[in-house]
């Protein structure tokens, strides 16, 4: 059985991505193997990764949570 690459429990870091009216807002958690680094350095990964996407188009604001709590906030 393999593990995931994140897990909404294990995670530390939740991005949340709000999008253009008329699309759904939707929830990235960081890759476990990134736990251990600093969370300014988690929150540059998940932005680039999801720069790569085609939902970067109709994405206004990324904000990253850590425990619930909101850390940092991107406005595109």
């Amino acid at each position: 059985m393999s593990q995931k690459a994140y897990n909404k429990e294990q995670s530390r870091i939740v991005m949340k991505i709000l999008t253009k009216n008329g699309f759904d807002n939707f929830v990235w958690y960081n890759f476990l193997n990134e736990n251990h680094l600093p969370n300014k350095k988690i929150m540059e990964r998940m932005h680039s990764r999801f720069k790569k996407t085609n939902k970067y188009s109709i994405t206004n604001v990324l904000q990253f949570y850590e425990d619930g709590i909101l850390i940092n906030k991107i406005i595109l």
